[in-house]
């Protein structure tokens, strides 16, 4: 299932539809105990890009980028899943990553959906 991003500004409660920002991302997760691992990303990113001094969204591009840190999986209930993540951001060229700053927090839901059993539609 494909990962959404959504940009808010929490200060002036509105979603910014303008700011979409898709690409390519692969990963790897070590297990370290107890739903805890650490996680290591690459990513490509297309992104409205700024432009110093006056920063400014001027254009899109394909942006490179690599985050680092810690996950953490829970359940909330039988079929319901979430997740936790602090990654900091170890690769930004040229200052143009969507991520504003450094350091970021993710969270995340998974659904599990019932299997249909055979012969019923």
């Amino acid at each position: 299932m494909g990962k959404r991003r959504i940009a808010c500004n929490f200060k002036e409660w509105e979603v910014n539809t303008s700011m979409r920002v898709y690409g390519i991302r692969s990963l790897g997760e070590f297990h370290i105990k107890k739903g805890f691992s650490a996680r290591l990303e690459i990513e490509s990113m297309n992104t409205p890009v700024r432009v110093p001094p006056k920063q400014d969204y001027t254009h899109r591009e394909w942006v490179w980028g690599a985050m680092a840190g810690i996950k953490k999986d829970y359940h909330i209930s039988k079929s319901l899943r979430g997740n936790a993540q602090v990654l900091y951001n170890l690769f930004d060229p040229n200052y143009k990553s969507p991520y504003t700053d450094r350091m970021n927090m993710r969270i995340g839901l998974e659904y599990k959906m019932p299997k249909k059993k055979p012969g019923k539609v």
